[in-house]
């Protein structure tokens, strides 16, 4: 594909549209900030510059323009995230024997997925009318049903797999995406007369599927869910998140339950701003899909003895990723689903309304069996998970009233002896960046001001000492030729998908340019090149003493040193 192409699509994309669309953003003076969702972020650490049209998060170290956005969120491919952005603002790329994009694994598995939620709607439209009118008389509306692609599967073992194979699907693609059984006589379709809920992607892509049984004389579970496949990990996905993430984050708080019809309840009786948890306790990385949307959640599972469980263990890992959680109690034998039938909106409203925050109810509920003690460990154990020193202690205050225990009994049995050393090696480790800072105000200079050529002129990579900013400069002297061609410093970026070069590319081109010329740094790094090997020559001069080349050289380096550091005073007085 032409790099001019690329380049028309990139500046086509308003960087600041493409990631608000995604999760939400805040505008930070001339900047926008966000909580960054490429790792557990509390405070907003991703920057987005609508003038440099690039992101950086300054905590994990996350950059790059638009395209490495939606590649790093949507994980796909440079290729496939330029056609994304090029088909949102209308830019058509022509297919040619030389230009065609041949599709990865998991554009077809994508394919496969979406030809699969078409044919599942279709049997539901031709052949389920029994099975639209059981969804109907259970408040599930017409609307509903269309919005998360709701089908039927047939009572068949080769249905599915026969209308893939029809639409060119090969075998191979198949067995990869966990449709299917396989047996002496081939593949055979697994979801056989079932409800059918497509699982889909935070973006909207369906990326697994749910089938309920419809009788209770059907073999099989009541539920069976895709298994683990290239697109889908159990636990990492939340089912109708890609709906309702705005709602939750105009309402700032999710209504968490567990399944499929518990979802469809909530959505159906107007509390759309809710999420299933697919029949597990809550994972750290549906709390990261939460986290960018808000930090208050409402925990709704089933009131039995497994589900105040499961609510529970949900809470703890929520408290340990900065959410504030609450638990909806239901009665003995309850559900979400159930109890608004039974109950209607307003009650379950004021169960919300009557949720307590998570620690107070683990202070009083008697529905587990552990001791005060007990549970207090279980609580300590979240701190493990927290960095944030202000969040540790509203926590410790929690938890003291709460409990009834005393602050100081509470820090006693807290221990930060591992975070803190941690910590010191990290500094330790980040010491030999800051200390030749030279070299990033010289890269900075040099991106933001198009002087690569000076550079090269100037400087090779043995004057730079910090190993991230010799691969940037050796990655600036192999593209030189492609670099050349592009006016703006973000363009650079569609000329690597390597996570740690884009990383620093990121953070230099957000930075801005120093006050002082480029060569007043130059001059500081072969100052500095030059001190390393006068030390050398000397060190070489104690071992071999009799060796006169090498006094010659050491005083040839004296005179260089010495003109280099009239010229580091005459740029410093200018």
């Amino acid at each position: 594909m032409e790099h001019s192409l690329i380049e028309e699509i990139r500046q086509a994309n308003n960087i600041v549209d493409v990631i608000s669309s995604y999760i939400p953003i805040k505008r930070s003076g001339s900047s926008f900030k966000a909580l960054c969702p490429f790792h557990d972020d509390k405070h907003p650490s991703m920057m987005i510059s609508p003038q440099k049209q690039i992101f950086k998060c300054f905590v994990c170290g996350k950059g790059g323009n638009v395209f490495t956005f939606v590649q790093e969120y949507e994980h796909i491919s440079f290729i496939e995230a330029v056609h994304k952005l090029a088909e949102r603002v209308g830019i058509t790329i022509e297919e040619t024997k030389q230009t065609k994009v041949v599709r990865t694994r998991n554009q077809l598995l994508l394919e496969a997925y979406d030809e699969t939620k078409s044919y599942f709607k279709d049997n539901l439209s031709n052949f389920g009318d029994s099975v639209t009118e059981y969804l109907i008389n259970r408040g599930i509306e017409k609307d509903v049903i269309d919005n998360f692609d709701i089908g039927y599967s047939l009572n068949s073992f080769n249905g599915l797999k026969n209308h893939l194979l029809k639409k060119h699907f090969g075998t191979d693609i198949l067995k990869e995406s966990g449709l299917f059984g396989f047996n002496q006589n081939g593949a055979f379709d697994l979801f056989r007369e079932r409800l059918m809920f497509p699982i889909h992607s935070s973006s909207g892509k369906v990326v697994a599927f749910g089938g309920r049984k419809l009788s209770e004389d059907q073999p099989g579970g009541k539920y069976i869910n895709s298994p683990t496949t290239p697109l889908y990990t159990k636990g990492k996905e939340l089912y109708g998140f890609f709906l309702t993430k705005f709602e939750i984050n105009k309402l700032d708080y999710a209504i968490v339950c567990e399944g499929y019809m518990d979802f469809l309840r909530l959505y159906s009786s107007g509390f759309k701003n809710c999420v299933a948890s697919l029949g597990t306790a809550l994972t750290e990385e549906q709390l990261k899909l939460l986290k960018q949307f808000s930090s208050r959640i409402f925990l709704a599972y089933d009131g039995d003895d497994a589900g105040i469980k499961a609510a529970i263990r949900g809470a703890i890992i929520a408290l340990g990723t900065g959410f504030k959680p609450y638990i909806i109690e239901f009665p003995e034998g309850e559900d979400p689903d159930s109890y608004l039938l039974k109950m209607g909106n307003d009650s379950f409203r004021s169960l919300i309304d009557k949720a307590l925050p998570f620690i107070d109810f683990y202070s009083l509920t008697d529905k587990i069996k552990l001791d005060k003690k007990g549970r207090l460990n279980e609580l300590l154990q979240v701190f493990n998970s927290i960095s944030d020193e202000i969040a540790k202690d509203l926590l410790v205050k929690e938890i003291s009233d709460s409990f009834k225990v005393k602050e100081s009994s509470i820090r006693k049995s807290l221990s930060g002896k591992n975070r803190q050393r941690k910590s010191s090696e990290h500094e330790v480790r980040n010491e030999s960046v800051t200390k030749f800072t030279e070299e990033k105000y010289v890269l900075i200079a040099t991106i933001n001001e198009n002087l690569y050529e000076h550079l090269l002129e100037e400087v090779d990579e043995s004057y730079f000492f910090v190993e991230k900013y010799r691969k940037i400069f050796d990655f600036i002297n192999v593209n030189y030729n492609d670099i050349m061609g592009i006016n703006e410093p973000s363009a650079i970026l569609n000329l690597t998908e390597d996570p740690e070069l884009l990383s620093t590319l990121s953070e230099l081109i957000y930075e801005e340019s120093p006050i002082a010329p480029i060569d007043k740094f130059i001059i500081e790094m072969k100052l500095r090149k030059l001190k390393e090997d006068f030390d050398v020559v000397s060190n070489k001069i104690t071992q071999d003493p009799d060796n006169q080349s090498l006094y010659t050289e050491k005083e040839y380096l004296r005179t260089q040193i010495r003109l280099l550091g009239s010229q580091v005073i005459s740029k410093t007085l200018q």
